[in-house]
């Protein structure tokens, strides 16, 4: 039994490394996309700042509320340990935290207000560990990234604000305690682009 359990963990794992490493792209606003059209969504590349375009948050993929929800919490840890490169793992933080910003609108769909809170304070986390990231190597962005770090922070606001009025008023406090969070790692962000300690 237990070799079936890690042969079965180790196939989710393998299958999951091979479909965030491509990163599938989709528009995610509160009435854009429900959990039964999530899965018609086709796999396009991991998000990518348009001129003049909306920034896309990635597909999210298993919700919060599913029982193999933890096997990709896993994996996810797991890959973060892996990645060495600075850069590979901005990105990797970038993509955790629009796909937990993606699944904030569907779980609040679901009336899943809870998980949407805490869903949505992980995924703000992750945009503050972008930012450790810079500190701890002590280097900063290059221009186009700094510009898609700063796109996926006005995203990731924007979709949160929508959802204020959805949710009930203490539910909207933490939603909108994540915009402020949102906001303070721009101004670090910010700071740490212009070189300033």
């Amino acid at each position: 039994m237990k070799k079936v359990v890690i042969a079965l963990a180790f196939v989710i794992f393998a299958a999951g490394f091979s479909s965030t490493a491509s990163a599938q792209e989709v528009a995610v606003n509160q009435n854009e996309i429900t959990p039964t059209q999530a899965a018609n969504v086709s796999v396009t590349p991991s998000p990518i700042m348009q001129l003049n375009a909306k920034y896309q948050l990635a597909y999210p993929g298993l919700l919060p509320d599913s029982p193999l929800y933890i096997l990709k919490v896993l994996r996810d840890k797991i890959m973060a340990m892996l990645i060495s490169s600075p850069s590979k793992k901005v990105d990797f933080y970038l993509l955790q935290a629009d796909k937990g910003i993606a699944m904030v609108p569907l779980l609040v769909q679901k009336n899943e207000a809870s998980l949407a809170k805490t869903t949505a304070l992980k995924a703000e986390n992750n945009y503050t560990l972008i930012t450790f990231v810079y500190k701890s190597n002590s280097t900063k962005p290059d221009e186009a990234t700094y510009k898609k770090l700063l796109s996926a922070a006005n995203r990731h606001q924007e979709v949160l604000a929508g959802l204020l009025s959805k949710v009930s008023a203490d539910d909207a406090k933490v939603l909108q305690q994540v915009i402020n969070f949102s906001k303070t790692n721009v101004e670090e962000l910010q700071k740490i682009y212009n070189g300033i300690k």
